[in-house]
């Protein structure tokens, strides 16, 4: 069963009585659009109403709650927003945590599957340098100074910001990538490393945090809209 107000909506732009829409419309509402023009196979007649829907500043912005996140990425995806999707797609990755994606919404799942390998991805690289260091303990062709110090330097942190001991996924199975993320911008160092030395041969944890914060540096990077719009078309 549609919602009356938004089957109403649908209604009025089929029947080209677009001048008793409304002009501005709720995020639940849009949603509730979407859900009928996805259904009904109607979304074409729709889309150009929708930039002045979401047209206010704050419409796209990140949701606290990530069922809106959700909300906006079926939007996209109804209506075909193709660089909107891909913005909200990214924000979704770096928001959500592993585990069962639940929404409310028809969302294709390939999609949420999507958006799960992809964070978890972006999490293995943050890890990657995070942990790093416990691999060049190991290799004494690197100075043992450094080595040492960046154990510490690790283990402290982590305690520090109450994030996992260890690298195990299912330890961080409940930590968010923007989370991790603003942790490790907040991680304590010494100006000088043990040695006193930098360059190769002498390992610095503080550069790899560097290295692993770059990966939110590039442009907000989320999933392509088309190759999903390809697969939902074909399956109909």
């Amino acid at each position: 069963m549609f919602d009356p107000d938004a089957f109403e909506i649908v209604l009025r732009i089929i029947h080209a009585q677009a001048h008793k829409l409304p002009k501005e419309i709720s995020l639940a509402t849009m949603t509730r659009v979407a859900i009928i023009a996805d259904d009904l196979l109607c979304s074409s007649p729709i889309a150009p109403f929708v930039p002045q829907w979401s047209s206010k500043d704050d419409f796209w912005a990140t949701s606290v709650q990530f069922s809106a996140t959700l909300e906006k990425i079926f939007i996209c995806f109804v209506f075909g927003l193709k660089e909107t999707f891909s913005s909200m797609t990214h924000k979704a990755i770096i928001h959500s945590i592993d585990g069962k994606i639940v929404c409310g919404i028809p969302l294709c799942l390939p999609i949420l599957q999507a958006i799960k390998v992809q964070r978890a991805s972006v999490l293995k690289q943050l890890l990657k340098y995070l942990y790093i260091v416990e691999k060049e303990l190991n290799d004494d062709k690197l100075c043992w100074e450094c080595r040492a110090e960046n154990i510490g330097y690790l283990k402290y942190n982590l305690h520090l910001h109450q994030l996992p001991a260890s690298e195990s996924p299912e330890l961080w199975a409940k930590i968010r990538c923007w989370e991790l993320k603003d942790k490790m911008k907040k991680f304590k160092f010494r100006k000088t490393s043990g040695c006193g030395l930098s360059g190769p041969g002498h390992p610095s944890l503080k550069k790899h945090i560097a290295k692993a914060l770059k990966i939110f540096s590039s442009p907000d990077k989320g999933l392509d809209l088309a190759s999903f719009l390809k697969a939902d078309t074909a399956s109909k």
